[in-house]
């Protein structure tokens, strides 16, 4: 299949009412979708009974009829994401079928995973992409922010101690008042000269440490701001660099090398040729009257070989020549029986050491 939606989840609002909710993305097996609800109050769980889906992998019912559980009420919803197994079933055997849906199967599963990191880096934190901050180490990172975050809390805490104190500087000054009132209006005006004072003072300290918690503050979310677009940098050269090497790697890996080919002319039935790489190999070679005659490999020169073709003649037909195209592992052997000796194209695979 072709991979073209780059959707790797759906959110649906519940409505007391619907069960069937659609799933318009691709998935590799119809077990790697994973389904969550979210409370009114946000709180998530994830789905492990009481839903179907059907064999096209197209819509999901949930609760089903069978639950006997209502619909999902308004203020709810119901989140459908694909989770594929980042794993690699492939095995390519020597000597066997190179088959494309194979291979465009396993393109496919390495499409679906990069389009999965991808969603989950769009929800993470990162610098942004004008960010010139060489260190993005993600520890260095967290403790930049929550550095800031405590220097910020500290400030905002001293300035709440100081308008405590200056709060309860404020009553004691007018419980001097009070007391000076009955000693005379002399005494009452020097008191509450000294506690205005006072207060000025402690009103001017909170005010400086409150400020003080404002630029902590900034200074937080700035380092935030930075890091976050430094996150995001990385992560785009890194969702680059995962498509391209894991495609360029299969591709170099079983792709022969036409172009650099190895030709062999008139090499006699009796010879066994051995490859230096990974190869493709044609050989070609003709035969006598009512000959029959095999292709072989061999690890080992002929002592231990297999056949990979056969010329069957049972005809009374003039000399025929006849082709077989298979492949040879780095450091084995290949023959043709053929009568007349036999002639053959080598052709490395392009990622062969």
């Amino acid at each position: 299949m072709t991979v073209s939606m780059q959707v790797t989840k759906r959110i649906y609002q519940g409505n007391g009412v619907t069960r069937a909710w659609d799933v318009d993305f691709p998935l590799a097996s119809l077990n790697d979708l994973d389904i969550w609800v979210t409370s009114p109050l946000g709180e998530s769980s994830q789905v492990t009974e009481n839903f179907s889906l059907n064999s096209a992998g197209t819509v999901l019912t949930y609760p089903t009829e069978q639950s006997e559980q209502d619909p999902l009420a308004s203020g709810w919803t119901i989140t459908l994401v694909r989770h594929t197994p980042m794993t690699q079933t492939i095995d390519l055997l020597r000597q066997g079928e190179l088959d494309a849906e194979v291979l465009e199967a396993g393109y496919d599963k390495l499409t679906l995973l990069v389009q999965e990191m991808n969603e989950k880096i769009a929800r993470s934190i990162k610098y942004p992409v004008s960010s010139q901050n060489t260190d993005e180490d993600t520890s260095n990172f967290l403790n930049t922010i929550l550095a800031a975050q405590s220097s910020a809390t500290s400030s905002a805490q001293a300035a709440v101690t100081a308008a405590t104190e200056a709060q309860t500087t404020a009553q004691t000054a007018a419980s001097t008042i009070s007391q000076a009132v009955s000693q005379g209006e002399s005494t009452l005006q020097s008191v509450v000269s000294q506690a205005s004072t006072s207060l000025d003072a402690k009103v001017s300290d909170a005010q400086t440490a409150a400020q003080s918690a404002a630029a902590s503050a900034q200074t937080a979310q700035t380092a935030a701001q930075t890091a976050t677009g430094a996150m995001a940098t990385k992560a785009e050269t890194d969702l680059s660099n995962i498509t391209s090497s894991a495609k360029g790697v299969v591709t170099a890996l079983l792709m022969p090398d036409y172009a650099n080919g190895i030709t062999l002319s008139n090499t006699s039935s009796s010879v066994w040729t051995q490859v230096t790489k990974d190869s493709f190999v044609v050989t070609w070679g003709s035969d006598g009257y009512m000959e029959n005659f095999s292709v072989f490999v061999s690890p080992d020169g002929g002592t231990t070989k297999y056949t990979v073709g056969h010329r069957w003649d049972d005809t009374n037909s003039s000399t025929e020549t006849s082709c077989f195209s298979f492949f040879v592992p780095k450091g084995w052997y290949f023959n043709n029986e053929a009568e007349n000796g036999y002639e053959a194209r080598i052709y490395p695979l392009k990622g062969a050491q």
